[in-house]
């Protein structure tokens, strides 16, 4: 598979470093991004119209019934609902937004966040494996292991470190390429460049 530099802006522009070039960059799918795929909205689309129904409608009670306790008492419930409801797209189209990949020729770039982006910067050096997860219709996530964690296939990796109750270490985001079209293209564009490194 050939390199291919990738000619639009990017917002890493002015992070890259003398002699280091974009091989690759691109944004996560945005609706299956936004909604967390089809079995997410399986189960959260029911339980945020249950929740939102219930609490909007005590709250729409309570202000009837003009009663000052049970209209501040079931607000924070009636918001959450009806953050669920439409405020949760809401984010997660400003999160998509923001959310942006970069592959260079030194380091993996990711930058995310709803209201202030940041960004990671994985040295390919530091990257000890990368895995491909989800591919569905030509869609998936790709996830980078840095260290001594233990990826498991939810984006989730096991720290070692002091115990937490019966585990010695704690569960942790990975960085992710989450949602990106054709990864296994990606996958071996970085692993190509991986494999540079080591015979290098």
């Amino acid at each position: 598979m050939g390199r291919e530099r990738q000619r639009q802006p990017t917002p890493f522009q002015w992070e890259l470093s003398p002699g280091e070039t974009v091989l690759w960059q691109g944004k996560p799918e945005k609706w299956p991004f936004v909604t967390m795929g089809p079995l997410n909205m399986m189960f959260v689309v029911p339980f945020s119209l249950a929740w939102g129904g219930f609490f909007l409608f005590l709250e729409a009670l309570a202000i009837q019934a003009r009663s000052i306790l049970g209209i501040l008492g079931l607000a924070p419930f009636a918001l959450f609902g009806l953050y669920l409801i439409g405020g949760r797209f809401w984010a997660g189209v400003r999160c998509w937004e923001n959310t942006f990949y970069v592959v260079s020729n030194k380091r993996v770039l990711l930058r995310l966040g709803t209201l202030w982006p940041k960004v990671t910067s994985l040295p390919l050096s530091q990257i000890s494996s990368i895995r491909i997860q989800g591919r569905r219709r030509g869609i998936g996530h790709i996830n980078f292991n840095c260290g001594e964690r233990h990826v498991i296939n939810s984006g989730y990796a096991f720290q070692p470190g002091p115990s937490y109750g019966t585990f010695k270490g704690a569960y942790v985001p990975v960085p992710s390429f989450r949602y990106i079209r054709e990864p296994e293209r990606v996958y071996e564009l970085i692993e190509s460049l991986r494999k540079g490194l080591e015979s290098g």
